[in-house]
């Protein structure tokens, strides 16, 4: 009989990366051969920024800038429609669902194993944590069991050492912890005094052919032939900057923009075709369609390289871009970063933009090796 599997993780954010790292976590497991669940734990923080148009307990500037989206709201909802359908296709959730961390007590012994991650699951300012207190994050430490504890690519991003302090004890408990950046790699092996290997990201373990397969559903409207897909987490304001620099994209490229931009608002025109109601299937399948990926975003960066689209990555050298660009780095890909969406226009307006495929064979490398230490953390046996 194999062993059971409980998997912790945000997985019902509307976000694309948080699901499909949940979806491809899942997947690499059960390919391994066990039997694997997503606890369904969906936190009050987590229902409150996700599953409301308008954020009335996050303070004014969310509130206002829920209201300038206010143009997009039929888009929005069905976004959020298929966010759950998704969800209930796709993940393997516990029969129950759980909103506090003491209801965890209940299944302390349900799995043979529980596995904490990936995602921000140990940033206290991601989205569902930040407004929170430091037990906020328990549930993603297990502190509820004392069965075998891994944590797979989890990342703390930019937190420093002192706040990292608030969780090197339940941390220390974890029987096996890897990191998906290198640097916290690093940190988390210096703070915990354990071994702390730098592992790939989740979406990263499954392949093209994979994530094609799983997006087969997606209801995506009518698009040209040929467009640039412009992903963005940036806010309105920021993003009405960009408009005639996207403009000028389509002009040189003679074909559209599609913009799928979550957290801003962006008139469709001739140039521009920006639509909110993109779910995580069709999101894989606009990146896999589009002649060029122009993001901000770590996912985006993952999904366009994975699915063999060619791509820029936008990185302003600090911060959460930091994540993005060690990845770009293993894999030998830095050529793909600019640091702007003016310097893309600049990148492509001399020519030297290509598509490099020589990065999969070392794709498939790190892929085995990550893989292979999930394996193993799995199976091993104190």
């Amino acid at each position: 009989m194999s062993q059971k599997i409980g998997i912790i993780t945000f997985h019902a954010a509307y976000n694309f990366g948080s699901v499909l790292q949940a979806y491809a976590t899942q997947q690499s497991i059960s390919m391994l051969g066990f039997d694997v669940s997503i606890i369904d734990y969906r936190p009050k923080s987590q229902n409150d920024y996700y599953g409301k148009l308008y954020r009335t307990s996050f303070g004014i500037k969310p509130f206002i800038k829920d209201l300038m989206m206010v143009p997009a709201r039929s888009e929005r909802l069905i976004r959020r429609n298929r966010f759950e359908a998704f969800i209930k296709e796709h993940l393997s959730l516990t029969e129950e669902r759980f909103t506090f961390p003491d209801e965890l007590n209940k299944i302390a012994d349900t799995f043979d194993v529980f596995v904490s991650g990936s995602d921000q699951i140990i940033n206290k300012h991601s989205n569902e944590l930040q407004n929170e207190n430091w037990s906020a994050m328990n549930p993603y430490l297990l502190t509820f069991t004392t069965r075998k504890k891994i944590t797979y690519a989890s990342s703390p991003s930019s937190m420093s050492d002192e706040e990292l302090q608030n969780i090197v004890e339940p941390l220390k408990r974890f029987d096996f912890i890897s990191a998906r950046e290198e640097d916290a790699a690093v940190k988390i092996s210096h703070l915990t005094g354990k071994k702390v290997p730098n592992v790939l990201d989740p979406t990263l373990l499954l392949s093209k052919e994979n994530w094609l397969k799983v997006s087969e559903g997606a209801s995506i409207r009518s698009l040209p032939h040929d467009f640039v897909l412009y992903y963005s987490l940036d806010g309105t304001n920021k993003v009405a900057k960009r408009v005639t620099t996207l403009r000028n994209i389509a002009k040189s490229l003679n074909v559209p923009v599609l913009v799928i931009t979550p957290f801003a608002y962006v008139p469709s025109d001739k140039y521009l075709i920006n639509d909110h109601s993109f779910g995580p299937s069709e999101f894989i399948q606009a990146i896999n369609n589009a002649s060029l990926v122009i993001t901000d975003s770590y996912h985006g960066t993952l999904f366009s390289l994975n699915l063999g689209t060619p791509f820029l990555s936008i990185s302003s050298g600090s911060g959460s871009s930091t994540r993005k660009d060690q990845v770009l780095s293993r894999l030998h890909l830095s050529d793909h970063i600019v640091g702007s969406l003016e310097d893309s226009v600049s990148k492509l307006s001399k020519g030297n933009f290509s598509e490099d495929k020589d990065y999969r064979q070392l794709l498939d490398k790190l892929r085995q090796e990550s893989v292979s230490y999930l394996s193993n953390s799995l199976k091993y046996e104190s």
